[in-house]
């Protein structure tokens, strides 16, 4: 059988950081050091890589309260997280979210732009984004890929890859896995 046309879910790795469960993460709100609180933050100046975001905009409108919803202060879209982290310390903005994955290799490889950039909270636990494969791949087909990709972490080398990305696995999940997120589509930008 071949699932609908926007493509079949094969599964998702499971991130190597902090607050991850499984395939599940949450990303990291960030701010500029002088704001103490995520209630001080609902009209602060949000970086957002874009509004299809889960990581940096659903994320971020879930985790700081919000009236109906949506962002009440300015937006800067930044087009990346690592842009995002540039608008905090350039004070362009006073508040992002963060991917976890990237908010560790920012730290590490970027570690001048997280000075001034404290961790203030966190996103809701959601799953992490998934391998998709062809619309028309059959059901044996799927099976096989999903086998392929969990038994690459039996491999020494790939494992050592992959935990260099800050993942340790790889778990099967079908897009029914991923309905709940309906929950946290967060209403337009103000303004």
């Amino acid at each position: 059988m071949v699932a609908g046309t926007a493509g079949r879910c094969v599964g998702a790795f499971e991130p190597m950081v902090p607050g991850a469960v499984g395939h599940r993460y949450r990303s990291v709100l960030v701010a500029r050091a002088s704001a103490s609180a995520l209630d001080d933050l609902g009209g602060a100046r949000a970086a957002v890589n874009s509004f299809d975001s889960l990581s940096g905009w659903v994320s971020l409108v879930s985790a700081v309260p919000q009236p109906a919803a949506r962002w009440s202060g300015p937006i800067t879209l930044t087009g990346s997280h690592l842009e995002s982290v540039r608008a905090l310390h350039e004070d362009r903005a006073d508040v992002a979210s963060i991917d976890s994955v990237s908010w560790v290799h920012i730290q590490r490889f970027a570690p001048e732009l997280v000075a001034g950039v404290v961790e203030v909270g966190s996103g809701p636990l959601v799953p992490a984004p998934p391998v998709v494969a062809s619309a028309t791949t059959t059901d044996d087909e799927l099976t096989a890929i999903r086998l392929a990709m969990a038994e690459a972490f039996h491999d020494d080398a790939a494992r050592t890859a992959m935990a260099g990305a800050l993942m340790g696995g790889f778990v099967p999940l079908e897009l029914a896995d991923y309905i709940s997120l309906r929950a946290l589509r967060p209403g337009p930008a103000a303004g």
